[in-house]
């Protein structure tokens, strides 16, 4: 083989090992599939730009399930919000932990959770996510502010629910005490549509939220890709609780779901007190 058009194929090998494309999760039996076409990641900062220095995984969090040595999130580094790798949940059709298994309907659940517990104080939330368009589901919770009750209470109540149904923009769902708004992205008055269905998928988002923690001023604020999106006063926390943490991942009625595989990326998440502290675009400009 003449030298020149060896060289000529070895280059092409190291562009194709720099690109970032979304895979399939791995089979049953361990084996990694072929990478699966589509959409590149649109983003503020190209998909391709690489920083190995970047902190990206987050720390302090947890998968939520009856054991808190469990992992659900893969490390990945085939697409990322900036960086160099970002988490994934693959979530095989009708898998649940015990206690979903039981409910009616089933719950099938990936997430991860924060550790701390806030109470009369502000938080600032920063995450990036991605769902593809070949492993999204018709109704999915992608992440959740929760309270957490006192002991002997087993009553979790969900603050805001960010939530994806079928043909319905992604929105945030003020669910406090389970009402019906957390069912659909309707009702303008209490929730707050955040992204539309047709530029949902295949893309990264970057959400920022702003939450004061409190029983009976609380208040929440909302940034989607550095825009703001809108505020709600409403209490974030009601009597006798401990405080509010953060979920993410991947949560969901079985029904409409059943037969699907999920899948979401999660990169850049950060909480703090400030917003400094936490949201990419001020961090990315400050380095």
């Amino acid at each position: 083989m003449p030298v020149p058009f060896l060289i000529f194929l070895i280059f092409l090998a190291s562009c194709q090992d720099a690109t970032t494309s979304i895979t399939s999760p791995d089979s049953r039996d361990g084996r990694r599939p072929a990478p699966v076409p589509a959409s590149l990641p649109i983003s503020s900062f190209p998909a391709s730009q690489r920083d190995t220095t970047w902190e990206t995984v987050p720390r302090h969090f947890l998968a939520v399930t009856n054991t808190e040595d469990s992992v659900y999130a893969r490390i990945d580094t085939s697409s990322w919000r900036y960086g160099h790798v970002s988490e994934r949940f693959d979530l095989p059709a009708g898998f649940c932990i015990p206690y979903d298994c039981t409910r009616t309907p089933r719950y099938n659940r990936m997430e991860h959770s924060s550790t701390e517990l806030y109470r009369n104080e502000h938080v600032w939330i920063f995450f990036s996510f991605l769902v593809p368009d070949y492993a999204h589901g018709r109704w999915t919770y992608y992440a959740q502010i929760q309270t957490h009750p006192v002991p002997g209470n087993n009553n979790y109540d969900p603050t805001w629910m960010f939530l994806k149904r079928e043909n319905q923009p992604f929105c945030m769902v003020y669910d406090f005490v389970r009402h019906v708004n957390a069912f659909d992205c309707w009702n303008e008055d209490r929730n707050i549509a955040l992204i539309s269905d047709a530029e949902f998928m295949n893309r990264w988002h970057d959400i920022l939220v702003h939450l004061y923690v409190s029983e009976s001023s609380g208040y929440t604020e909302v940034w989607v890709n550095n825009v703001y999106k809108g505020r709600r006063d409403a209490p974030t926390l009601r009597a006798g609780q401990q405080g509010s943490y953060f979920k993410y991942g991947i949560y969901q009625p079985e029904p409409p779901n059943a037969g699907r595989n999920i899948m979401v990326y999660f990169d850049e998440l950060r909480i703090g007190p400030t917003r400094e502290q936490v949201d990419l675009y001020h961090l990315l400009s400050i380095r």
